[in-house]
């Protein structure tokens, strides 16, 4: 559809003002991209349709927001059920205050919420060990892990799992120091978490809510994020090395296959596209970049450098599955809609807060 739209345009490049389409913006999808606002303290509701259209501007593209004003310090990350209908949000500070705000102006926190969306309600807070970051829900929708970071306070070390329907914790493990994110394989049997003081990352199997955990690899310097790639492979980020890990996961024990250097600044999040094929990774430095690699070999192959409006730490991305991605940039309090063939990206801004920190697509 958008080819034809494409190609009906350029066949009526010569058509009277009064032939062309009205500049007004598209008409709501109902397809729902989910923001975590942070410091704001609300998960902003986008329609997808309206985000993609470049005539809507960023009031016309929020369907709603759900306010999290009791939960603070506000939701760092979130993270969607299988159909789309329920928000895990992470709530704490993870790094944010040495990297992003002043610590003055954090308050203490740690819960992990479950929202239903239709509703735009809290349905379960769950206090957890030590304040959480990174979520993965498996595909069954049965349960949710949270990698709990901590605080400037309390150094994290746990991987919790938690039942979504109950809203409690049913078992937690020691990870190392500092688990920062954590994925969950496609078919739901295997899982990787990094500890980012301990630049190690573990892989483990799922058994229903049992996990059972590999010996750490160690990895580069502060590792970031995880992602699954093709052929039983992940990715790595390591922020401080200043590139990225390519492991085996074939086996029980990940095994190393290759470091790669990123070249337009400090890494943190990674993306998986093209059913593993291909990779987005985050930089931050002189400016903020996504970064997109066929990464099907061994050796990854640079496919474009998109850079984004402004300049600060960007968290993460998000794919739509249509040649999109959604980048956060919570201190520059921008959303970033990257146009992936295109290789360009544009941004909204809506919040008086810092945030947007993280993004989740419904199916």
């Amino acid at each position: 559809m958008r080819y034809l739209m494409m190609m009906a345009m350029i066949a009526c490049s010569g058509c009277e003002p009064s032939d062309t389409a009205p500049a007004t913006c598209a008409a709501g999808s109902g397809r729902l991209v989910i923001t975590a606002d942070y410091l704001a303290r609300s998960l902003t509701l986008l329609d997808h349709a309206r985000l993609l259209d470049e005539r809507c501007d960023a009031d016309e593209t929020i369907v709603d927001r759900v306010d999290l004003g009791d939960y603070p310090p506000g939701p760092l990350e979130v993270e969607l059920s299988p159909d789309g209908t329920l928000a895990i949000v992470a709530v704490g500070p993870g790094f944010l205050p040495a990297g992003v705000v002043s610590s003055s102006s954090v308050e203490p926190g740690g819960t992990v919420l479950v929202v239903d969306i239709a509703a735009r309600a809290v349905i379960h807070a769950i206090d957890m060990p030590e304040p959480p970051m990174g979520l993965a829900i498996t595909p069954d929708g049965r349960h949710a892990l949270s990698a709990n970071y901590g605080d400037a306070d309390v150094e994290g070390r746990t991987l919790s799992v938690i039942d979504i329907e109950a809203g409690e914790i049913i078992a937690d493990y020691d990870v190392g120091a500092r688990p920062e994110q954590v994925v969950i394989s496609a078919d739901g049997k295997r899982g990787l978490v990094n500890a980012a003081e301990d630049d190690t990352v573990r892989s483990f199997s799922i058994d229903g809510a049992e996990l059972t955990l590999s010996d750490p690899l160690v990895v580069g310097s502060d590792p970031s994020d995880v992602a699954f790639v093709s052929g039983d492979r992940a990715v790595v980020t390591s922020s401080l090395a200043l590139g990225y890990s390519l492991i085996d996961t074939s086996a029980p024990q990940p095994t190393l296959i290759g470091e790669f250097s990123t070249p337009s600044g400090v890494p943190y999040g990674v993306t998986s596209l093209a059913d593993g094929s291909e990779i987005l990774v985050t930089t931050f430095l002189a400016g903020a970049t996504v970064l997109h690699s066929d990464i099907s070999g061994d050796t990854p192959t640079s496919l474009a450098e998109i850079r984004l409006e402004g300049s600060a730490f960007t968290l993460g991305a998000m794919s739509d599955g249509q040649g999109h991605a959604f980048v956060p940039q919570p201190n520059d309090q921008r959303l970033s809609i990257v146009d992936l063939e295109r290789q360009s990206a544009r941004s909204l801004q809506w919040l008086d807060a810092v945030g947007p920190t993280y993004v989740a697509i419904q199916p």
